[in-house]
């Protein structure tokens, strides 16, 4: 084979390669359109098969990362029943659990400001104390506000929240705070990992989500391949 062969050669090959790579740039937008559209629609599990698709299309894609954590919580049924709630104006705003529950309704309504706001409520009333029992409004025990939310939980969702919000050191700080708790460990070290990669930290972003991806975070296998080798 001749030079010029092999020039062509490579040259087709490349020109495959961009081909395939717009055409799974596009299918991936357009996956990800459909899955907005079956959530503005409230058809959260095909929304989520959807989202699915589009990270096997792109597994780093922070969006589409976010949307899928958010449609599981909404079919987990951790958001109906506070989305009413919201609009009741006899929730205790100086509870630790609603406040934190609003975050996360607040979250998943993508609403982010309204969000954080909610979780440092959360934060500023739990203050130093660790363990208490809340009341509902009508002063019965609730299961769901009857609960001590711990704090580690609390910066975890807000990380959440800062992470959607692209302020990276205040998400960071939080998860941080998770990964020295052990909370959600696998979870907080794949966050970690992928901001200190945003923040230009390769090695110690690696070093995470190598932890991150042995302690079963398979979210952290699209990262390494891409910016591990």
């Amino acid at each position: 084979m001749n030079l010029l062969h092999r020039i062509q050669i490579l040259i087709l090959v490349s020109i495959v390669t961009i081909s395939c790579s717009y055409y799974d740039n596009f299918l991936f937008i357009k996956t990800l359109k459909k899955a907005i559209e079956h959530k503005k629609n409230e058809r959260y599990t095909e929304a989520l098969s959807e989202i699915s698709r589009a990270i096997k299309l792109s597994p780093t894609s922070t969006k589409a990362l976010v949307l899928r954590g958010i449609f599981i919580m909404i079919l987990k049924c951790m958001i109906k029943p506070w989305k009413i709630l919201l609009q009741q104006k006899k929730l205790d705003n100086k509870s630790v659990s609603v406040n934190f529950y609003k975050g996360i309704t607040y979250y998943a309504l993508e609403k982010l400001d309204s969000s954080v706001e909610a979780y440092n409520k959360a934060i500023q009333i739990k203050g130093s104390d660790t363990l208490y029992l809340e009341m509902n409004p009508e002063g019965l025990e609730s299961e769901l506000l009857g609960n001590d939310i711990n704090m580690d939980v609390i910066r975890y969702y807000r990380g959440l929240s800062y992470y959607q919000r692209k302020e990276d050191i205040k998400a960071l700080t939080d998860f941080l705070f998770c990964v020295n708790h052990n909370f959600n460990l696998g979870n907080s070290l794949f966050y970690s990992g992928a901001i200190y990669l945003s923040l230009g930290q390769n090695s110690r972003g690696c070093q995470f989500l190598y932890k991150a991806l042995s302690l079963g975070a398979e979210d952290a296998k699209g990262y390494l391949e891409k910016y591990c080798k």
